[in-house]
């Protein structure tokens, strides 16, 4: 993320669904006294240490937040430091940063609002099993492709007066989230968890809903989550607000001038587990 502060104060529907799904992903793990657990992209570090640290703490457990930008992690420390929270910038799909972090094993990882932004998936979850003791559980939710943000990126990139700026965004978004049918996208995300050697306990795609009061904060949110933000003039920033003003309220089907926004979004929650390993005696 490229503004942690604006993101923090903005991402209400985050936080929602953190606060909604993190305490079933607790309930379907198994916990032992002491457990070495991973929020996996932990970006501001608000859903860490709101919803992930209770159940560490109980534990006399300990807490790795990792995420891949410098600044989400600066924020992080100065606005949730914990002595049960270890704060780490790394890139794990990094060879040399990602190997080297597979020496770390964890009991459980979380990994909210992440994997729609990782194109190589399946490096991913490999990297992700290689982190899981053997019969511990990695928790998630990501959004699929039929979403707001997804939508406006591709819309905009593919502008000739953004063309320049948003070059490499075919990168980072996330094709193999999208699907035809529900029960075919379940099938699909199922059968590449499968393949990366864990087994799905639960996996979902939900239709979800939230009301923002103030449309300026969806699109202070918009802004905030863009990786190409660094490349823009303030005027810019500003000029492409208002292009993304007018995709969105057309995706909400609501007029131009509205004051108020209904944003329906849609996700996949799920937990899967690293099967034990097969003793032979």
């Amino acid at each position: 993320m490229f503004d942690p502060e604006t993101w923090a104060k903005t991402s209400d529907v985050v936080a929602q669904d953190a606060a909604e799904f993190v305490p079933k992903m607790i309930q379907e793990m198994r916990w032992t006294q002491g457990d070495r657990v991973l929020d996996f992209g932990c970006g501001a570090g608000n859903v860490g240490f709101h919803w992930i640290l209770p159940q560490v703490e109980k534990l006399d457990g300990n807490l790795c937040s990792i995420d891949i930008s410098s600044r989400m992690l600066e924020y992080a420390k100065k606005t949730y430091p914990h002595p049960k929270i270890d704060y780490i910038c790394a890139d794990i799909l990094a060879d040399d940063e990602g190997k080297g972090l597979g020496d770390f094993q964890f009991n459980n990882i979380f990994a909210n609002y992440v994997f729609h932004q990782i194109r190589d998936i399946r490096k991913l979850l490999q990297r992700l099993h290689g982190m899981l003791k053997p019969g511990g559980s990695l928790g998630f939710i990501f959004l699929t492709n039929k979403n707001w943000y997804f939508q406006a990126l591709q819309k905009l990139a593919k502008r000739d007066k953004w063309k320049a700026y948003f070059e490499g965004f075919e990168h980072i978004v996330a094709d193999w989230t999208s699907y035809e049918e529900k029960v075919d996208g379940e099938n699909k995300f199922t059968k590449l968890m499968q393949e990366s050697g864990l087994k799905v306990k639960t996996l979902q795609i939900l239709n979800r809903n939230f009301f923002y009061e103030d449309i300026e904060v969806v699109l202070d949110l918009w802004l905030s989550a863009n990786i190409f933000l660094h490349r823009l003039t303030e005027p810019m920033k500003m000029e492409l607000r208002e292009e993304n003003r007018k995709i969105m309220t057309e995706f909400a089907g609501v007029p131009l001038n509205s004051k108020s926004l209904m944003k329906e979004y849609e996700i996949v929650y799920g937990v899967v587990d690293k099967p034990q390993a097969n003793i032979n005696l």
